[in-house]
């Protein structure tokens, strides 16, 4: 293929700076077109595997930022690399030589790399279906095994990363001594990550809050779906993932409404100050206890809570399970507005009463006190 780089042409007859010029234009351009066409199956290559990885995740959005999301452009460059060496050295361009020598580290390092992906992902997996397991037989919290699996996945690829740089001729003895002369400088510099690291295994091992649970922090609601050494991620209710550092986490007030399987719901009520109190009290009860999802009706309870400017409020507590709070709370308004409805108890509301003066009156006063000046 070396002949390739030989211009084809003829350059009699052509002025000296052009003839010596088109064989060089010649060759540059068989090296930018055998670049071209490495890195044309390059693209190929990662097209393919994010299809593939797309095609095996059961939801779309699941493959973005994941592993195989990040291996996919890691593939396209040791692809392109080595088409690039093989067809560099098969032109005979000197560069293409070089590039060969180093490729035996390099395809060592994309194993180790390779190979650490599929086995922090194989022990991560076999970690969290341990935990669901364990949470089926014995209901056994598996947010410490979420956590641990994490561990595991980047304990894997700092490993992998000391392994390639020993293949790639690092002295890896000199290389750990040198991690820890530099230990202090590196905390210092990622003080942030390591509080947000120490924080996220205080949260694995005190568990004030497990992946499912509807929790509160930092003024920020929504379901745990994962917690890593990091940051922990929350659901909110209208499908958003809000991120939150683990220092926040852990040193901010933290509510859970999901501890306990159920809430006690206190609703607020405006009755009209002529309507009988013992009427309201016994609708409220009774609506409460109507609904079949309200538990230990013996325990619903319903009085006054104050006598406001136009009206008499009320207040309604009854206990219901914490998973359909919401739902059960946006039902009560509505049954408690039916039945006040069907027996004419009056929800007051706020009335403007505009008084108009006699313009005459406003005048003769305005006289009056013109005289006694």
């Amino acid at each position: 293929m070396s002949r390739l780089l030989e211009f084809p042409f003829t350059t009699d007859g052509l002025p000296d700076w052009l003839s010596a010029s088109l064989p060089q234009a010649w060759r540059l351009g068989i090296v930018l077109l055998a670049v071209a066409l490495a890195w044309f199956a390059s693209l190929l290559v990662k097209l393919a595997v994010r299809r593939i990885a797309k095609g095996a995740s059961k939801h779309p959005e699941e493959f973005e930022g994941s592993l195989w999301d990040i291996l996919a452009p890691i593939l396209q460059f040791a692809v392109f690399a080595g088409l690039v060496t093989l067809l560099l050295e098969a032109l005979g361009v000197e560069l293409g030589a070089r590039l060969a020598e180093a490729w035996p580290a390099a395809i060592a390092v994309i194993i180790i790399f390779i190979a650490a992906f599929f086995i922090a992902r194989y022990l991560s997996r076999a970690v969290e279906s341990f935990g669901e397991r364990a949470q089926r037989r014995t209901r056994a919290d598996k947010t410490l095994f979420s956590f641990f699996a994490s561990i595991i996945t980047y304990t894997v690829f700092i490993i992998a990363g000391v392994l390639a740089l020993g293949r790639l001729g690092f002295d890896t003895t000199t290389l750990v001594a040198l991690v820890g002369a530099a230990g202090l400088a590196i905390g210092l510099a990622l003080q942030d990550t390591l509080k947000a690291v120490a924080s996220g295994l205080m949260l694995a091992l005190f568990r004030p809050y497990r992946i499912g649970d509807w929790v509160e922090i930092a003024g920020k609601d929504g379901e745990v779906v994962s917690i890593t050494p990091f940051q922990t991620s929350l659901k909110t209710v209208d499908n958003k993932i809000e991120v939150l550092p683990n220092t926040v986490a852990w040193s901010d007030p933290v509510t859970n409404y999901s501890r306990h399987p159920r809430r006690r719901l206190d609703l607020y009520f405006d009755v009209s100050y002529e309507d009988d109190v013992d009427t309201v009290l016994k609708l409220l009860i009774d609506t409460a206890n109507g609904h079949r999802r309200v538990l230990a009706k013996d325990e619903t309870w319903a009085g006054v809570h104050t006598f406001a400017a136009s009206s008499v409020v009320y207040r309604l507590r009854a206990w219901v399970p914490g998973s359909e709070f919401i739902q059960i709370r946006a039902d009560m308004y509505r049954l408690v507005k039916y039945a006040f409805d069907k027996a004419g108890i009056t929800i007051p509301y706020p009335h403007q009463v505009e008084i108009f003066r006699d313009p005459r009156s406003v005048e003769q006063k305005t006289e009056a006190v013109s005289r006694e000046e």
